[in-house]
């Protein structure tokens, strides 16, 4: 494998990088997570890119109707681990608040701006 870049995007099924970005097998260091969120081990993932794989591109690829955006804008207590997916995009959600315009689209724009940590 030889990736370019690292895509960070949602485990929706209906986001696809390889095909949106019309690359092929080995291009992308593709890191699936409900949300988009960052945690350590994505942050590791993304670490090990970067240093053992060379890639010299870090890319949030956010989408429309996000389900763990729209839970998070429900405010409505959720079963199981999906909490503590909802607790991670919840910041996201209560920034886009402040904002005019859709909350779930802003929320989802919130989720990814880069802020130095990696």
């Amino acid at each position: 494998q030889n990736p370019f870049a690292v895509i960070l995007c949602c485990s929706d099924s209906r986001v696809a990088p390889e095909i949106i970005l019309d690359q092929g097998i080995g291009d992308l260091f593709v890191i699936r997570v409900a949300g988009n969120i960052i945690n350590d081990e994505i942050l590791g993932s993304i670490e090990f890119s970067r240093t053992k794989l060379q890639t010299k591109l870090i890319m949030v690829l956010g989408h429309q109707h996000c389900g763990a955006i729209i839970e998070a804008s429900k405010s409505t207590e959720v079963t199981g681990h999906i909490q503590s997916v909802i607790n991670a995009v919840t910041p996201a959600v209560q920034q886009a608040e402040k904002l005019p315009g859709d909350l779930v689209d802003n929320a989802i724009r919130e989720t990814g701006p880069y802020d130095g940590t990696y």
